[in-house]
């Protein structure tokens, strides 16, 4: 049951080695490449994102091939769909949407952000919306020994993510080392995750195989600590965060971090 299984198995762009957020999307049948509006495409569907890439001033569009409409009931504003005649929402795993959302998870997007396709629950991407990822294009072999490389210079491809680079803050919340909290009086006060981070970075580091760790898998490691029997599992985000920062590792007890090789060990 979740988000992952509803992206069924079989029945070019811009945005590459880009750190970017998703800022909005939307389910159309409008595309950049035919913009009769609704025209010849109109049976066919398309999740469309919006990408701020760091650094640029304005928003980049990337569509990507969802499905035939007739199999797919969407919401009058666009942010939502349900399968047609189906209990359980899908997404092919094989369309450029299904192979964006597969490696959005791949990447270790928190699964719980998002509804319970196979669950019944309809398509949102509400919960990813803010999120900063890694774009990159993943070359599709088989379309392209299918149809040549376009232009006979370039392959096809297929926008992925590689990275979750950091979550959406939560409303009253900040995604970092501390997040604020009312206490009896009214007052606000901070409260400190370093101690619980570093807490858990041992704990991951005393049950893996070895003594050592890349850097890069320790995302997952953290986030599969916070399950839903953990007692400060809303403090799983603020935790991630903090470890997410290569720079608190340095201060951690019992622990060693190499910033050249991205190794973290036992010391």
């Amino acid at each position: 049951m979740g988000f992952r299984d509803g992206i069924r198995k079989p029945g070019g762009g811009i945005l590459h080695g880009v750190v970017g957020a998703l800022t909005g999307y939307r389910i159309t049948t409008e595309t950049p490449w035919d913009q009769k509006s609704r025209g010849e495409g109109k049976e066919l569907l398309y999740l469309e994102l919006t990408i701020r890439a760091d650094g640029a001033d304005m928003d980049t569009v990337q569509p990507l091939f969802l499905g035939s409409q007739e199999y797919i009931n969407v919401s009058d504003d666009e942010q939502s769909f349900t399968s047609e005649g189906r209990d359980k929402t899908s997404i092919g795993a094989e369309t450029g949407a299904g192979k964006f959302l597969a490696s959005v998870l791949d990447a270790d997007f928190p699964e719980d952000r998002l509804p319970d396709l196979s669950g019944g629950e309809a398509f949102s991407l509400t919960g990813a919306v803010g999120t900063r990822f890694q774009f990159e294009q993943r070359v599709n072999e088989a379309l392209t020994g299918k149809l040549g490389k376009k232009n006979g210079k370039w392959n096809y491809t297929d926008l992925v993510v590689s990275e979750v680079v950091s979550l959406p803050t939560a409303k009253g919340k900040t995604n970092g080392a501390a997040k604020t909290v009312k206490g009896g009086n009214g007052k606000v006060a901070a409260v400190d995750v370093s101690e619980l981070a570093a807490d858990t970075l041992r704990e991951v580091m005393g049950e893996i195989d070895g003594d050592s760790l890349p850097f890069k898998k320790l995302k997952m490691l953290v986030f599969a600590k916070f399950g839903k029997a953990h007692p400060q599992k809303d403090q799983r985000d603020a935790v991630g965060q903090y470890l997410g920062d290569s720079t608190n590792l340095i201060d951690i007890d019992g622990i060693n971090f190499n910033g050249k090789t991205q190794v973290i060990s036992v010391a």
